[in-house]
């Protein structure tokens, strides 16, 4: 069983490792790939770099670096609460290129940034405060409700989204142009594997949060129980960084 876990741990690591170089190197591509509207590239790419880099956070959990390294804790490499509204401009720009982006859609900005600023201003205290910050309001509140906030809002975008691809799936039935619907039903299968994905990495997070909330078991003792969630999260960026493959050509 030891020797499993050990293998298990090595193939978690080069998977992680593997899926952050993905995600940034496909993420700068898109970011600078020369198009005529390059917002949808742009919001796709950030949205590949802001997982990566999420990932990134993973791996120093799992390679133990934040209990070697306290002066590192909340650095600000997680972007949980970005993904959603990157992930529906995407969508929303890829199917109506003619939508102009206007003032009032900077409160998708709110949690992103409220995020950023929160990370940001307690990355920059002492390890001693920073350990003081986890124990009396990570730990009690803010880390449940940033799950809650993550979780919701990201099916709530992919709901979204999809609500467009419905939209203009009915649209492209009595159009001629063919592309147009190759578009849309690579974005509808797209999005229904990103919601089941999405489906096994919200499981684990709230196994583990009502888990220790009503039963006070902290799961996180058993050995491996963390590769679930790095694993079912590092599967949300391969199979978008699969697809950025095939949006390429399109």
């Amino acid at each position: 069983m030891e020797q499993f876990l050990q293998l298990a741990y090595w193939f978690v690591l080069l998977t992680l490792i593997v899926s952050i170089l993905t995600g940034l190197v496909f993420g700068f591509l898109f970011v600078v790939r020369p198009k005529i509207d390059k917002r949808p590239d742009l919001f796709f790419g950030g949205l590949l770099i802001c997982l990566a880099l999420t990932l990134v956070h993973n791996l120093m959990v799992h390679t133990g670096v934040f209990l070697r390294n306290p002066q590192l804790l909340f650095l600000p490499v997680y972007f949980t609460l970005s993904f959603g509204p990157l992930y529906f401009y995407f969508v929303k720009l890829k199917l109506y290129p003619q939508y102009e982006i206007r003032w009032s859609d900077a409160k998708h900005l709110i949690l992103p940034i409220g995020q950023i600023l929160f990370l940001v201003s307690t990355f920059f205290n002492s390890a001693e405060t920073k350990s003081e910050i986890g124990r009396s309001l990570f730990s009690p509140f803010y880390g449940g409700v940033e799950m809650l906030l993550y979780i919701s809002s990201f099916f709530g975008y992919l709901y979204f989204a999809y609500r467009y691809i419905k939209s203009k799936r009915a649209e492209v039935r009595i159009s001629v142009d063919k592309s147009q619907g190759t578009k849309v039903a690579w974005l509808q299968r797209m999005s229904k594997v990103l919601f089941i994905l999405f489906g096994i990495n919200a499981t684990y997070i709230f196994t583990d949060f009502l888990s220790y909330e009503l039963f006070e078991i902290n799961l996180h003792l058993l050995k491996g129980f963390d590769y679930i969630g790095s694993l079912s999260f590092a599967s949300l960026l391969g199979w978008l960084a699969f697809n950025g493959l095939v949006m390429r050509k399109l």
